[in-house]
């Protein structure tokens, strides 16, 4: 009975299926060639039944009494699935749970963490107090996009990085970092990538700022690029936390590349790409006139592009997860050489 309470499982929302199976994998052991992390886990299936009216119903099909459950779940419907996760909080908290940890490779709402006029909600923190409500013991998830919403929890909030995967893709593709500039799409995103150069002690690199207005939800209208005259002669790199319909990158590459500050090349990295419409038809176009690439992660599924690269985090949450469970410090996350071990990749 006690090896049995001990069992910690895995399941998932809809969204969170393929890398939940994923991270069970690697957990382990059976991608990779490896011993795998913990062999106590165990994965249990979920179904989401959706009746006619549009009701959603969430189960998960297997017994989780006395267990630590980790629920997976991706958002692509960024309606759905945020309400199915509390659904399979409630049935695993009734279903007495030892405890529960909600995995949200994408955390839902994340850019509506202020109020920006007057009565506008931050609907961040009033998902936050919902996955608290729920059931929820702890959440894991990665590349908020602010830090500051870890505050929005009176319960544990990891917030995993991509970055340093990033920075070992950007090793694999040119090199090193000498002849590397970065562009960043807004001032946020400069202190970001600030904090993130010295982090990786990858020494003082150029970096360029988008100057832009927000027009609406989908279009933003892009004044300059201060900076831009240290991109010359350098591979530039955008780096972001989300892709959501493009118009930075549109604005963006058409100011760099149509510049006489030109760069050898221009790559926009991001970590959740949503990829909203029309997305794909302006990066389509920034494509076929700049030959620019885009470099995502699968916090959110992807389907394939020529001008896309997807790099799976998958083997990162599996260390969270099994960090967690094992009660271990997940800080070595943070930390280029760990990543680049965990990753597979080296120098």
């Amino acid at each position: 009975m006690d090896d049995y309470k001990a069992q910690p499982l895995i399941t998932y929302g809809k969204s969170g299926e393929k890398f939940a199976y994923k991270t069970f994998a690697v957990l382990k052991g059976q991608l990779g060639g490896n011993d795998g992390l913990n062999q106590n886990f165990k994965l249990v299936d979920s179904e989401r039944v959706e009746f006619p009216s549009g009701e959603l119903k969430a189960v998960i099909k297997g017994s989780v009494r006395g267990r630590n459950v980790y629920i997976i779940q991706c958002d692509v419907d960024r309606i759905a699935d945020p309400l199915e996760l509390l659904i399979l909080n409630d049935a695993a908290k009734r279903a007495y749970a030892g405890k529960i940890i909600d995995v949200l490779t994408y955390f839902p709402f994340s850019r509506q963490d202020r109020k920006a006029s007057g009565r506008e909600p931050i609907t961040a923190k009033l998902y936050a107090r919902l996955l608290e409500t729920s059931g929820a013991d702890a959440v894991c998830t990665m590349d908020l996009h602010a830090a500051q919403i870890q505050g929005f929890f009176e319960i544990p909030c990891d917030n995993l990085e991509s970055l340093s995967a990033f920075a070992i893709d950007i090793e694999q593709r040119y090199g090193n970092f000498g002849n590397i500039a970065f562009v960043a799409p807004d001032e946020g995103s400069w202190k970001r990538i600030k904090d993130v150069v010295k982090n990786l002690g990858i020494g003082e690199i150029p970096i360029a700022v988008v100057n832009k207005r927000r027009v609406s939800g989908d279009k933003v209208e892009t004044y300059n690029v201060v900076g831009i005259e240290s991109l010359k002669g350098r591979h530039a790199v955008g780096l972001d936390d989300e892709i959501d319909t493009a118009s930075t990158i549109e604005g963006g590459s058409n100011s760099i590349m149509e510049s006489r500050y030109r760069p050898k090349t221009l790559a926009w990295y991001a970590t959740h790409g949503a990829f909203s419409s029309p997305a794909n038809e302006r990066i389509d176009n920034a494509y076929r006139k700049y030959d620019i690439e885009v470099v995502t992660t699968d916090t959110i599924p992807q389907e394939q592009k020529p001008w896309k690269t997807v790099i799976s985090m998958v083997p990162i949450f599996a260390h969270a997860i099994d960090r967690i469970e094992r009660c271990d410090s997940v800080s070595a996350l943070f930390r280029l050489d760990t990543i680049r071990e965990i990753m597979g990749r080296k120098n």
